[in-house]
């Protein structure tokens, strides 16, 4: 969900075109991860139409989100408006983070889903997600793992932007990894994810 040329544009045409394309239910890796923590600040990068973003809120966490689409973004607040949380979610694109007040700051927990960006750009923007992690706080990343490649139909079009879980520790030194793997999954997450699909479960925590 990085700037690039020509991305906004794509996202954005692609929200425009449909509504809940990664389906209305949090990913389950995710939700996983969180129902396991105390509530805290919850930062959620490329967040899409607010799937992730609302299981959070009704769990009790503080969200903030942003995506590349004005599309995404207006379904995602008028969601969470609908049942009466307030979520602070921008418009922009990684490496940067939003600066508003919102977004300053350390967060207890950032998740990173089906996120691919080119190499330079997800490595700057493992390490700057990092640096906003609070004492203990956690980085999950969920990604499709480079073998997925060989699948076509199912995501980002180039397989470079496609990442091992030993990349990903490599993006993240100075974190403790607590779980860096593939695995076979079956997605069931809206109409551009739904099938097996080879990913990567990344979680990593900053030492207390």
């Amino acid at each position: 969900m990085n700037d690039t040329p020509g991305e906004g544009a794509l996202w954005e045409s692609r929200y425009q075109g449909g509504e809940d394309l990664f389906g209305p239910a949090p990913n389950h890796f995710f939700l996983e991860a969180l129902q396991a923590r105390p509530r805290g600040r919850l930062l959620l990068p490329g967040e899409g139409e607010g799937r992730n973003a609302l299981a959070a809120l009704r769990l009790g966490w503080s969200v903030a989100a942003f995506d590349l689409s004005d599309t995404a973004r207006a379904r995602a607040v008028s969601r969470a408006q609908a049942e009466g949380f307030s979520l602070a979610y921008e418009v922009g694109a990684l490496p940067a983070v939003p600066d508003t007040p919102a977004f300053a700051g350390l967060f207890d927990f950032i998740a990173v889903i089906f996120v691919h960006l080119p190499a330079t750009v997800r490595r700057a923007s493992h390490q700057a997600l990092a640096a906003r992690l609070a004492p203990g706080g956690t980085l999950l990343i969920q990604s499709f793992a480079p073998r997925q490649a060989a699948r076509p139909g199912m995501g980002p079009n180039s397989p470079a932007r496609l990442a091992s879980p030993g990349t990903f520790a490599r993006d993240c030194r100075g974190l403790e990894v607590l779980r860096a793997r593939e695995c076979e999954v079956v997605l069931d997450e809206g109409p551009l994810h739904t099938g097996p699909a080879a990913v990567v479960e990344f979680l990593a925590q900053r030492p207390r």
